[in-house]
């Protein structure tokens, strides 16, 4: 066999073996679960459910722009077919809807669904609540 072939062979045989870790990883990757790996964290639920909130904002103001008015409820966004149930937060709890200044708010009241709270119980309202706030203290001044 010609040095050439012993090469060949050898790059052949190692990218063999490369593939097969990379096959057992996932593997153990998978048998692991959701969560296994990477386990799900308070801080993990509390991005999700800004986001969610976010998006619950802006189809708020895609609402207004159609129905010339804002929700009376997060019932009303069904309309824009979005979702077929109320969304729930990370922590199964309905998102809260009000109107704060003529401004869409969504909110989620944490793990504990009460008012207030630290970590994974905190409070997380949708950005417009927050300019609505200091669109309120400008016009104050």
């Amino acid at each position: 066999m010609s040095q050439a072939h012993r090469c060949y062979l050898r790059a052949a045989l190692r990218a063999v073996q490369y593939a097969l870790a990379a096959v057992v990883f996932l593997g153990v990757v998978f048998a692991a679960g959701p969560g296994g790996v990477c386990p799900e964290t308070p801080h993990t639920r509390q991005e999700d459910a800004r986001s969610t909130v976010e998006i619950l904002a802006t189809l708020a103001t895609v609402y207004r722009e159609q129905a010339g008015r804002l929700p009376a409820g997060v019932h009303d966004l069904e309309a824009l077919g979005r979702f077929q149930n109320q969304p729930l937060d990370p922590w199964g709890h309905p998102f809260r809807y009000w109107v704060l200044f003529d401004t869409p708010v969504f909110a989620s009241l944490g793990a504990d669904n009460r008012c207030g709270g630290d970590g994974a119980a905190a409070d997380v309202h949708s950005q417009s609540a927050t300019l609505a706030l200091e669109d309120c203290m400008r016009r104050s001044r």
